[in-house]
């Protein structure tokens, strides 16, 4: 404003000074021309600064409700962020029970049956013993299901389900999350088991022995990781029936999701004998080991055929050797 009153005074000079009795000159005409000029880029810089202050005070007021609304927030925030660690802590103690528990399956018979409920899928539900035997049944036939109950005990599957000749040396297998994988073993060979052609030698044969294994997890949840699938093909000796070797052994990498199944191929061996009437020697195909192991090297399940076989999983870690098994 200061300055608006001194343009205002030298401009009232000006005047005074031109109409002394005669008429302003060019010169005092132009400074006078200058001077309103300045009076209204001064009035346009007043307007400006007053609408700059009205901006600045709203943003001031709207800076105001932003902070009051966050601090509203934290406040409503912090009941939540304890609500979700009771959750969590929650979750956690039921985690633990039910790994530490048998779980409760009652039948609508009223019978009580304690054991894992490992899968449940569409209508089918798969349960496993204590021992590691797998039973799957019709989910109508259920009464009630209550996991992790700390008064459930383990039940004994009926004696038809256990598995026949077992092993002399106890095998456990490996147990992850408290309970072992459940995966199904399917074994053949590629083009059925007629795999014998004709040798260089007349009545000789060559056997070519290879095996394609399918590996299904039946678990629901569980992911079974860095596993390793052996397999491993036994021929007998074709005059000493206690006389066997080991034709292929191989081992092969297997990860599996919830419900996945892979096809596994072995690699192509050969192996020739002659079982033709005097000149008999040499070895041919018998049966096969198949050994699924955890990243612990812990086994977790296995088909083995046939079953005698499953005895002497031990006398069957050495490749090509020969050995005298007394049945």
């Amino acid at each position: 404003m200061g300055a608006k009153k001194t343009i205002l005074k030298n401009l009232a000079i000006i005047l005074i000074i031109g109409c002394g009795g005669c008429l302003p000159d060019k010169a005092l005409l132009q400074e006078k021309e200058a001077l309103l000029q300045q009076v209204k880029e001064l009035e346009s810089g007043i307007a400006k600064n007053k609408e700059l202050a009205a901006r600045q005070t709203t943003l001031r007021e709207q800076l105001k409700v932003l902070q009051d609304n966050s601090e509203s927030l934290e406040k409503q925030i912090a009941p939540l962020d304890k609500e979700q660690q009771q959750l969590d802590q929650r979750l956690k103690e039921k985690t633990a029970q039910l790994e530490s528990h048998w779980d409760r399956v009652v039948l609508k018979s009223g019978t009580s049956i304690g054991c894992r409920v490992v899968n449940i899928e569409g209508s089918k539900l798969t349960l496993e013993s204590e021992a590691g035997l797998s039973k799957t049944g019709d989910i109508s036939a259920i009464k009630a299901i209550t996991f992790g109950d700390p008064k459930a005990t383990p039940s004994i599957f009926p004696e038809k389900k256990t598995p026949l000749n077992k092993p002399r040396t106890p095998v456990t297998p490996g147990m992850t999350a408290n309970r072992p994988f459940v995966i199904k073993l399917t074994v053949r060979r590629p083009g059925g088991g007629g795999l014998t052609d004709k040798s260089v030698d007349y009545d000789n044969k060559t056997q070519k022995v290879q095996y394609k294994i399918e590996a299904k997890s039946r678990e629901g949840v569980r992911v079974l990781e860095n596993a390793t699938l052996k397999i491993v093909s036994v021929g007998k000796h074709v005059t000493d029936r206690n006389k066997y070797k080991v034709l292929l052994s191989e081992e092969l990498p297997l990860t599996l999701k919830p419900g996945e199944a892979k096809n596994l191929l072995t690699k192509v061996v050969s192996n020739e004998y002659d079982n033709n009437r005097t000149a008999k020697f040499g070895f041919k195909n018998y049966g096969y080991l198949c050994l699924v192991y955890d990243q612990n090297n812990k086994l977790i399940t296995q088909k083995i055929s046939p079953r005698f076989l499953e005895r002497h999983i031990e006398d069957f870690e050495t490749l090509g050797e020969e050995r005298k098994i007394e049945l």
